[in-house]
């Protein structure tokens, strides 16, 4: 039986029979993963703790004929991103959502591995919610190939269309196109290329943040066509 070991972060997680789960995993080198974790709900499990929502663990896996086996876990890294606030426990549960239902399975990804785990930082760390909410969802068109090109109508007004080339126009030609101010598109040019911290910093991100969150819904919306439930607990 052939065996590997893997870095990941617990996606989603269904019971199987009257002990065992089926984990949607997200692993740097790997991708997103399924596979099957025995006896993880029996109380003395030595699964049980190191593969739960928000704890990065070292995770060794054996080759199935359908789904690969866990045969052992470590956890390294502990995130705390709610406090005891339901909002950002909501918040951090739909970034997992959005990895699990947009990410192909089986194909590596180490920006989004890093950014979700950016993100779930900045939650634990006291960052606002609403600006950890945008900066991922902006964030992530690049390393899934739809980041789009930003321009501007002479600094003053650009519309947003929402076409399969994910590019900016200045022309409101449908009702696919969304109104953003240049304020906004400066918040995108500064999410594509400055770490979440730095983003923090400047005044007023937060303002805008929320003003151009529906912009980057409407996007998903269209380019992925897939609502996420968590969204509706945070509306």
């Amino acid at each position: 039986m052939a065996y590997y070991k893997t870095e990941a972060i617990l996606l989603r997680r269904h019971s199987l029979g009257e002990a065992d789960r089926i984990l949607t995993l997200l692993s740097p080198d790997l991708g997103k993963i399924r596979a099957v974790a025995k006896g993880v709900r029996r109380g003395r499990s030595k699964l049980a703790g190191h593969l739960e929502p928000f704890v990065v663990s070292d995770v060794r896996m054996a080759k199935g004929r359908n789904l690969d086996v866990i045969t052992s876990a470590q956890g390294k890294q502990y995130f705390n991103p709610a406090d005891g606030d339901l909002g950002k426990l909501a918040l951090a549960h739909l970034l997992l959502e959005i990895c699990d239902k947009i990410l192909p399975e089986d194909e590596p990804q180490p920006e989004v591995f890093d950014l979700l785990l950016e993100c779930l930082s900045g939650l634990q760390n006291g960052l606002d919610p609403q600006l950890v909410r945008h900066y991922f969802y902006v964030r992530l068109l690049q390393p899934m190939g739809h980041r789009p090109e930003l321009t501007t109508d002479h600094g003053t007004t650009a519309y947003y269309l929402l076409l399969q080339s994910g590019q900016l126009s200045v022309q409101p030609t449908d009702e696919a196109s969304a109104k953003m101010s240049p304020d906004q598109l400066k918040l995108w040019r500064l999410i594509f290329s400055n770490p979440l911290s730095q983003v923090a910093r400047v005044v007023n991100a937060v303002d805008l943040a929320l003003e151009a969150q529906s912009t980057a819904e409407r996007f998903y919306d269209y380019q992925f066509g897939v609502r996420f439930r968590s969204e509706q607990i945070l509306a």
